[in-house]
């Protein structure tokens, strides 16, 4: 899992490969087994560095009933006025848009994202079981 964290560093920021030596990983694990209605409500994880998930497997695909069962919705930092009236920032295109960016799960997917976006999981409807690795990263100095 470094090794793609460290691309993804390598990819979006202004570091250098030979920084990184002077770096710490230090990284948390854990797994999730997702059954029929398991979801998990909006929060960050503010305390480090990239959030990462791992989909050892995605379960069952979403259906015609339920199209965004288990997805992983990541909201915009950015918070705007949230008045119905407003029609300034309504049907903009995408590179502007506030929404964020909802993630459909697939056995194999790797996702990388800074800690301190909000995120949730939607409900899952189905019926085999999901598998997660969710893993966390801080990186301080040596």
């Amino acid at each position: 899992m470094n090794g793609a964290l460290t691309s993804w560093i390598l990819e979006t920021s202004n570091w250098q490969k030979e920084d990184l030596s002077n770096l710490k990983f230090e990284f948390e694990s854990w797994f999730h087994i997702s059954r029929f209605g398991a979801t998990k409500s909006l929060h960050d994880h503010g305390q480090c560095s990239w959030s990462m998930i791992y989909y050892v497997d995605a379960g069952d695909l979403p259906t015609v009933e339920f199209p965004r069962s288990g997805y992983l919705q990541i909201y915009d930092p950015r918070h705007i006025q949230q008045n119905p009236d407003d029609q300034g920032f309504f049907n903009l295109k995408a590179m502007f848009d506030y929404g964020g960016f909802a993630i459909r799960p697939n056995s194999g997917k790797f996702v990388i994202f800074p800690g301190y976006l909000e995120h949730e999981v939607v409900t899952y409807f189905g019926q085999s079981p999901r598998i997660m690795i969710a893993l966390n990263c801080l990186i301080r100095k040596k």
